[in-house]
């Protein structure tokens, strides 16, 4: 059993009464990580930098969001420790999301880990403060919760060594309270420090709703609430979709829309308004145009995709746009001509018709889907529809059968023994998986998968997207084909109904696979679309 050196210390008596759990050889679930539970990648690119003497402000940036991402995966898989083999059973709150980086607390997080490195020990201490508290004071007035482990180990052990420990996995999944309430844990912070051979580390979460500004000053014993992000609320802003919308949809202030490649958002800001900005240096690229006055503002903002093909925001403003009022030249275009509304991966807004063709775009710019390659063969059509499919097991076919994932219903909702279900259901297995034949071999750009929303949305994470032209040939352990592979992938939030991969590329197969876990489950799809002609 390899020994670790952590420390948590969670806010608490008097009033910072720091709980000191000093476990100088920390027993851990297992001995070894099971990687198949996170993005390999990230795993990889810690360890490459291990070798280093210290990291430049860009890696430690890099570094930071991929612990992040570490921390997600585990906080969004209920059976994260039971996979790894850990004894501590988790009763998980119904509420939690992906964890957000604050930067206050990377300071924080980051002054302590200098100071361990410093004195090449792990403490919660630092002669330069009294207290946990005291540090705490200066980078975040008036904190509800903060709690904090600290270690040192490998970088690519960090912070895996934490969420295996059977002491110190707490934080992860917010499983303390704060005056006597369950209060889900919000943001996080992480430190990382070299000296010699060893890193020093200290994260830090904490539970920000209500807490002062820094800079806001307190009047007796009352502190003025304020938004502890309002620095940076395009990072604050939660995530509600991902690439796309459907008819019906609405996006409120404080929520985004996100590309498929993550480098734009579409997000409603504080003043009302609705733009699409850059990731992460949050520039503006486009600012919805306010202009038609309403009879009452709203109580919140909010940009709706209206079942009919509309495009319209409400503003607190006590404004509103629409991309046609149904009496303009746009409307014989837009009204019910549209399949989805999408954020593209250059940053427009557009409407997409069912051929896969942009017939509107807020800036004006439609781009033609049709490369010189392909010009003259045809639109672009979901290929997959109703084509022939098969799974690699059945729960019950009568009902939850492979072919529910073509049938054309992005229904999200299970409905079990029910013929009207249109959602896919293995049974429980190691290595789950669904295919499709699209019967001939196609110029494909992207897939579309579509996720169920009733519950259980987190048993299609950590998945890979397989193509090819010819028949997939299995081996003992291995999936063969010509074409692409994608992942293993983790996109899904408890808002996120579908997630696009961009192909481009010849292909008759598709088959989507579960990575392989320690523990069975099932594979659950309500909807693939296979765009290409």
């Amino acid at each position: 059993m390899k020994a670790k050196r952590l420390l948590f210390f969670p806010e608490g008596l008097s009033k910072f009464k720091p709980l000191l759990l000093l476990v100088l050889a920390t027993v851990l679930c297992s001995a070894e990580v099971v990687a198949q539970l996170h993005d390999q990648a990230n795993l990889d690119y810690l360890k490459n930098l291990s070798t280093k003497s210290s990291l430049t402000k860009t890696e430690l940036d890099k570094v930071r969001a991929t612990m992040l991402a570490i921390n997600n995966e585990a906080r969004l898989n209920p059976n994260y420790r039971k996979q790894q083999g850990c004894q501590t059973a988790l009763n998980l709150p119904s509420n939690l999301k992906p964890l957000i980086i604050h930067e206050d607390l990377n300071k924080l997080a980051q002054e302590q880990a200098d100071y361990q490195a410093s004195i090449k020990n792990v403490t919660h201490d630092n002669r330069n403060y009294r207290d946990f508290g005291a540090r705490v004071d200066r980078y975040l007035k008036n904190h509800p919760k903060p709690e904090a482990c600290a270690g040192a180990m490998s970088l690519s052990e960090y912070p895996i060594g934490w969420m295996k420990s059977e002491t110190h996995y707490r934080p992860t999944w917010n499983l303390d309270s704060y005056n006597g309430k369950s209060i889900p844990v919000n943001v996080v912070g992480y430190g990382v420090a070299k000296n010699g051979d060893m890193w020093y580390f200290t994260a830090i979460w904490s539970y920000v709703e209500g807490a002062a500004s820094p800079a806001t000053t307190s009047v007796g014993n009352t502190s003025p609430k304020t938004d502890p992000f309002a620095a940076n609320p395009a990072q604050a802003a939660t995530l509600k979709y991902q690439s796309l919308m459907k008819p019906g949809d609405k996006l409120q202030e404080g929520e985004k829309l996100v590309s498929a490649n993550g480098r734009f958002q579409l997000r409603g800001t504080p003043d009302g308004s609705f733009v699409i900005e850059t990731v992460p240096d949050s520039r503006v690229a486009y600012t919805f145009p306010l202009n038609d006055g309403l009879n009452s503002a709203p109580k919140v903002s909010f940009l709706s995709y209206n079942p009919d093909g509309n495009i319209v925001v409400n503003s607190t403003q006590q404004k509103a746009y629409y991309a046609t009022n149904g009496r303009d030249g746009a409307a014989s275009t837009i009204l019910h001509k549209s399949d989805h509304a999408e954020l593209t991966d250059d940053g427009r807004f557009v409407l997409v018709d069912k051929a896969g063709n942009e017939i509107w775009s807020a800036t004006g710019k439609l781009v033609p889907r049709t490369s010189s390659a392909n010009a003259g063969k045809g639109a672009v059509t979901n290929l997959a529809l109703n084509k022939p499919t098969r799974q690699s097991s059945e729960m019950d076919p009568s009902y939850a059968g492979s072919g529910k994932a073509v049938d054309g219903n992005t229904d999200g909702s299970f409905k079990m023994g029910d013929t009207k279900n249109s959602i896919t259901h293995t049974s429980d297995e190691r290595s789950a998986w669904w295919e499709v034949d699209l019967g001939a071999v196609y110029d494909i750009e992207k897939i579309v998968i579509w996720n169920r929303q009733d519950c259980c949305w987190e048993r299609l994470q950590n998945f890979i997207v397989l193509t090819s032209s010819t028949p997939f040939v299995i081996t003992d352990n291995s999936v063969n084909g010509d074409g692409g592979l994608y992942g293993p992938l983790n996109p899904w939030s408890a808002n996120t109904k579908s997630h696009t991969i961009n192909v481009n590329q010849k292909s008759r197969y598709v088959r989507i696979t579960l990575v392989q876990g320690s523990n069975p489950r099932p594979l659950s799809l309500t909807e693939v679309q296979v765009f290409g002609r």
